[in-house]
């Protein structure tokens, strides 16, 4: 006979006994298979993970050139169309060029997006923002200036091309001074309007790359931003 008090209640359900006072935990064993499969993961995971930012990173590099060249496109066609005749790079100006225009004092006015500027008594400049910036430019390769990024040494990540042709016939003497830029900017616009005027300073998005593979850059005339192909 049953007790009433117990006739409708449930059995109880129990699972596997376990022995007094043991706590189920992971073997040294099983701990090590659960480390190497991480590791495993980790190993497959990390390089594509790394490729996708640095690919983030070129296309954000580009974006910046294509902006750049919205501001020449609008200088050329503002100045009878001709290059800006500045230096290279945001650099210290040769003996007796102290006061000319420089790269990105000329562009100020065709740009929007506030001047790299360095605060005073500064050696750096420190507050770059975009386009001025490739985001791969992160540690620089010269000793002398402490392995700052180009950005930081010279005001933007990009090398002006053109500018270095006309330092060079300048200080050659093979072009009188006044009409350097004009003599450049027809060396681009002979040359099938497809030569650089902006790129990356150094390989940033491909270190390995042989030539200048691994640099952006922004071309002439139809002011394109694209890899560089050699």
């Amino acid at each position: 006979m049953t007790h009433p008090s117990t006739r409708n209640s449930p059995l109880p359900i129990s699972g596997p006994a376990r022995p007094a006072g043991r706590t189920w935990a992971f073997t040294l064993v099983e701990l090590l298979v659960v480390m190497a499969i991480i590791a495993t993961l980790l190993g497959i995971l990390l390089p594509g993970l790394a490729g996708a930012r640095e690919q983030a990173r070129k296309l954000k590099c580009l974006t910046n050139l294509k902006g750049l060249g919205t501001g020449f496109s609008l200088y050329y066609d503002a100045n009878d169309e001709t290059l800006p005749y500045v230096l290279p790079l945001q650099d210290r100006p040769p003996p007796g060029r102290e006061n000319d225009p420089l790269l990105l004092d000329i562009l100020e006015a065709y740009i929007d997006a506030p001047i790299p500027r360095k605060d005073a008594g500064e050696t750096y400049f420190t507050n770059v923002a975009y386009p001025w910036r490739c985001p791969s430019d992160i540690i620089g390769t010269d000793e002398e200036t402490e392995f700052q990024p180009v950005w930081a040494t010279s005001g933007t990540s990009y090398y002006y091309l053109p500018g270095a042709l006309m330092l060079f016939f300048e200080l050659s003497g093979q072009v009188e001074r006044d009409k350097v830029a004009k003599h450049v900017t027809l060396i681009y616009e002979q040359g099938n309007n497809s030569g650089p005027v902006l790129e990356d300073a150094d390989k940033w998005h491909d270190p390995k790359a042989r030539g200048d593979k691994g640099k952006n850059a922004l071309y002439f005339n139809d002011w394109r931003a694209e890899p560089k192909e050699q």
